[in-house]
């Protein structure tokens, strides 16, 4: 079982699990190399190539990053919507997002767990429309997302399937219209 004894163990923003896939693939591509994909001694792997146990470990590691990814980023706006209702109560995008989420929002204190992020998203679009195209793609991402984190039952729909440097990119391009104070 996995432990996580501070956390500093865990990735914090898009930026760190992305310097994670790398590093992992750099890792996986060592199977390459016969001699240590004959160490492997694991039946999982019985009967795959080198190239087909390559392929297997870097699809799965894509998925989870894509995951790992997707859930720092909604993190990342939910923080963003705390902190305009708590600290910063007088400023424009506030008034938008107490307008908006009134229901939840009571002085100070959000129950953002009960705003929906399709929600949130909405919101921000308004505020900033020169990166709607951009959260507009995020949202077909987080589709991709919730069919990934639901235990991947049912036809992949109609969304993208996103590769870890389409969701890192396009998050750059938000980064570059949105100042994060979570990050």
């Amino acid at each position: 079982m996995l432990e996580i004894n501070n956390q500093d163990d865990i990735f914090k923003n898009p930026s760190d699990i992305y310097t994670f896939w790398l590093t992992s693939l750099d890792i996986i591509s060592l199977m390459n190399d016969p001699d240590n994909f004959n160490r492997l001694r694991n039946d999982f792997f019985v009967g795959l190539t080198p190239r087909e146990l390559i392929e297997k470990l870097e699809n799965e590691l894509n998925l989870e990053v894509v995951l790992s990814m997707l859930a720092t980023i909604e993190a990342i706006f939910r923080l963003e919507l705390i902190y305009y209702v708590k600290i910063k109560p007088k400023e424009k995008i506030t008034r938008q997002i107490r307008l908006e989420f009134k229901q939840f929002i009571d002085g100070r204190n959000v129950q953002e767990d009960k705003i929906r992020l399709e929600d949130i998203l909405k919101v921000f679009r308004e505020i900033h429309p020169e990166i709607a195209k951009a959260l507009s793609k995020l949202k077909e991402y987080f589709q991709y997302r919730h069919w990934l984190a639901h235990g991947r039952y049912g036809k992949i729909q109609y969304w993208t399937i996103p590769d870890p440097v389409d969701i890192y990119m396009l998050f750059e391009t938000i980064s570059e219209n949105i100042c994060f104070r979570s990050l």
